[in-house]
């Protein structure tokens, strides 16, 4: 079983409107359970579904959410609530604001304050999600108001305990969370130049650099996305492959793309650890054509983490890997 941590989730407000010029429109908001947490749960039970993804793979949320509209999505949506802590204050909500024509307007906000009996509640609920995970994700930003450190004690308990973990934060908290040696490490260009302390990623030979900090700190799988230029997959601390499409395409928002990634990896990992498949480059290649395809067929729809599995399926064959260093594209 996979469960998908956010501790500070969102709800995705969506609005559609003609134009971003000054004036009055009529609109009609959608609106999303959305952030990694959810996406990747989300995204799971889509890809088995269609049989993309072992089908004994089960996903759940955990975290915070409030009881109105959170609790009414995740309902409609059919994910369950059993690792959720309800909390006093309101889940954050991000407004989209997408035009006919010209690029999308995000606005997003810090979330709630958690409060301490809230945070001891899911500390708590820890200890149960152990017993009965595979594979343990944590991914988003943190609350507001907790330290910097905070993922470190979840992913050093689940290390103990023998489960897979994944990370996909950023800033301090992502500096901070790799220290623990998550089994599994998803990061993009930005968040990757911040672990390298560098103002941003300039070359390929800078992407590399990956490689020092993996092997120091151990951690086996990591996947480094690069926007156009696809996914650059590590494994046991040295470059594996690039993975790409062989032709660009047209996108319209890579918000989710990652998420992903994300799922098809940790559905790999509960796998191993359910015995139905090994960890080896092998499954490990299977796994980064499938997400290359999946991630660049979600950006051409302006939903997070929303793909047309037609249109997937027809990506899957224009993936070209790219083993040797010196044939990588420049970025």
């Amino acid at each position: 079983m996979i469960t998908s941590i956010g501790l500070n989730p969102c709800i995705d407000e969506v609005i559609r409107v003609k134009s971003i010029k000054p004036g009055h429109y009529d609109v009609k908001p959608q609106y999303f359970p959305a952030g990694s947490a959810f996406n990747v749960v989300q995204i799971t039970n889509k890809l088995k579904k269609i049989g993309k993804i072992d089908t004994g793979v089960k996903a759940f949320y955990a975290g915070f959410i409030d009881k109105g509209k959170p609790y009414i999505l995740l309902q409609k949506k059919k994910i369950s609530t059993k690792y959720c802590i309800f909390i006093s204050g309101e889940t954050r909500i991000n407004h989209t604001i997408v035009p006919s024509k010209g690029e999308e307007i995000h606005l997003k906000s810090d979330g709630p304050y958690i409060t301490k009996a809230e945070y001891k509640k899911f500390e708590n609920l820890f200890e149960q999600i152990i017993k009965n995970s595979n594979v343990i994700i944590i991914s988003g930003k943190l609350p507001v108001n907790a330290k910097n450190n905070y993922y470190n004690k979840f992913i050093e308990k689940a290390n103990n305990a023998g489960i897979f973990t994944a990370i996909d934060t950023r800033g301090e908290t992502l500096k901070h969370a790799v220290t623990s040696r998550p089994f599994f490490l998803k990061c993009n260009l930005t968040e990757l130049s911040f672990l390298l302390n560098k103002d941003r990623i300039k070359s390929v030979n800078e992407i590399l650099e990956a490689e020092n900090i993996l092997r120091n700190i151990d951690i086996p799988i990591a996947v480094i996305s690069g926007g156009k230029n696809g996914i650059y997959v590590f494994y046991k601390g040295k470059f594996m492959a690039q993975y790409k499409l062989s032709e660009e395409i047209s996108t319209k928002s890579t918000t989710g793309a990652g998420d992903i990634i994300l799922t098809y990896f940790s559905s790999l990992l509960d796998s191993v650890k359910r015995g139905t498949k090994k960890l080896n480059k092998e499954t490990i290649h299977e796994c980064a054509v499938y997400s290359a395809a999946y991630a660049s067929a979600s950006t051409l729809t302006s939903y997070p983490s929303v793909f047309n599995t037609k249109i997937a399926e027809k990506l899957l064959k224009k993936v070209i890997t790219i083993k040797s260093k010196k044939k990588l594209d420049p970025i």
